[in-house]
């Protein structure tokens, strides 16, 4: 998904089940613009960035674009048809697998314990969950508390999602690493090459770790001499703990060059 729509689900379902009880349908009662003392506006709860003046108005041009994508992928309910006014105020969110799209169908409700893991407090199903395997992805709530929904893109955050699927669904895996080839990834999640490759930032940051491949160098080129030996897919093990850090601190860490490094103009 373009833009914010990812990181916009991710908060509403964190905030959905940090303010109701599992199981339940959830209501949307926040403004979209303006917050309150008892409502917090979504703007505020957003990474988005504007130069438009006003901000309020470039703000809600993000919103209203982040929506329209969750509808087209029928993640989010709207009001009326394109161009009702307060269309998209209280917005309703839909179940994760996108399968409904009628405002009456299929409203988004917080996983039971019997679908989850104990131990985290933010979950996402997965599409098509395997008999006898958890029905629910975990996100641990510093993903969230933290700042890592705010600075990750969206491509970061897909690819960090598709491997917690995968350790939902192998477990016994998870300790030599789960891989996704070519196929899988494009068939099973949508995800290509270009986005797949955000793995390098992910290892980087802390958030997962990136298991050695035999006959291929760090940057996954062939290394000389591998011959026409079959390659490996990386293998990879999420780090949950991860997430402990400051992403702000974490990533401007890994973006900022060395202070003693050349300066590349000379």
């Amino acid at each position: 998904m373009k833009g914010w729509a990812l990181h916009l689900y991710l908060i509403a379902i964190f905030e959905a089940q940090a303010h109701r009880p599992r199981g339940f349908a959830v209501d949307n009662v926040r403004p979209l613009l303006y917050g309150s003392g008892q409502h917090t506006a979504w703007v505020d709860l957003l990474p988005a960035i504007t130069a438009t003046a006003p901000r309020s108005a470039g703000m809600r041009r993000q919103l209203v674009r982040a929506l329209a994508l969750l509808e087209q992928e029928r993640l989010v309910a709207l009001n009326g048809r394109t161009g009702f006014r307060g269309r998209y105020d209280h917005f309703r969110l839909l179940q994760e697998d996108g399968k409904t799209g009628q405002p009456w169908a299929s409203p988004y409700t917080i996983p039971l314990t019997n679908d989850i893991s104990p131990i985290d407090p933010a979950w996402i199903r997965p599409p098509g969950p395997v008999s006898g395997r958890s029905t629910a992805v975990t996100l641990p709530a510093t993903f969230f508390l933290n700042g890592w929904v705010h600075v990750l893109s969206a491509a970061e955050i897909t690819t960090y999602l598709m491997l917690c699927d995968l350790e939902a669904r192998y477990p016994e895996a998870r300790r030599g690493g789960v891989y996704a080839n070519d196929p899988q990834r494009e068939t099973w999640y949508g995800i290509h090459r270009d986005v797949y490759a955000s793995h390098q930032q992910l290892a980087a940051y802390g958030l997962i770790e990136r298991l050695d491949a035999p006959a291929r160098r760090p940057d996954g080129t062939i290394a000389r001499g591998a011959g026409q030996q079959m390659l490996q897919p990386y293998r990879f093990r999420t780090l949950s703990g991860g997430f402990d850090q400051s992403a702000l601190t974490t990533v401007a860490h890994h973006l900022d060059p060395p202070r003693d490094a050349p300066d590349s103009r000379q």
